[in-house]
């Protein structure tokens, strides 16, 4: 009997040795995120609507916030457009000039470096064949997002002279990649 548990205990220790010295002691994973390309530009609402305050000059409408995003390594540039003067609702013959201004941002986050790639504010122009639009370009160096203030103003001069009623004009913005 003692024979036979000899034997298998050797039997046993004999297999178990070869595991335990084959036994891994350490091993690694390698773990990896993906980030897509992301342009991508947001107005903050898809309506700005005011009721004119009856002063002489221009007539600003409140700023609007606009978020811009580019996590490309070149940036992007983003440019504001007017596409026409303020055309009224119901009489497209009256018409009055709209003037964009985009600030710098307000806020920004990542190494990217935002300038202007000219005026900072411009004027559809109703007395000249063109422009009939307004625009402004800002371009960024790097990755990054930026909020910007874009302001437009109603430049109906003196109160009175211009018919009443709702005039409409819109601001598209387009974000490319550098």
């Amino acid at each position: 009997m003692k024979t036979k548990i000899l034997a298998v205990a050797a039997l046993v220790a004999a297999v178990a040795i070869p595991q335990i010295a084959n036994a891994q002691a350490s091993d690694s994973q390698l773990f990896r995120v993906i980030v897509p390309s992301n342009i991508s530009i947001t107005a903050p609402v898809a309506t700005v609507s005011d009721t004119h305050d009856g002063a002489d000059g221009d007539f600003g409408l409140p700023p609007q916030l606009w978020n811009v995003r580019g996590n490309v390594s070149g940036g992007v540039s983003v440019t504001w457009v007017v596409g026409s003067p303020f055309i009224h609702t119901t009489d497209s013959s009256q018409v009055i000039d709209a003037r964009i201004a985009v600030a710098a941002p307000i806020n920004t986050v990542g190494p990217a470096t935002w300038t202007s790639s000219g005026a900072t504010s411009a004027s559809t122009s109703t007395s000249t064949a063109t422009p009939r639009t307004a625009s402004v370009t800002y371009v960024s160096d790097g990755p990054g997002r930026g909020d910007f203030g874009v302001s437009v103003s109603f430049q109906g001069g003196s109160y009175g002279s211009f018919l009443a009623g709702s005039y409409e004009t819109t601001v598209t913005g387009t974000v490319t990649q550098n």
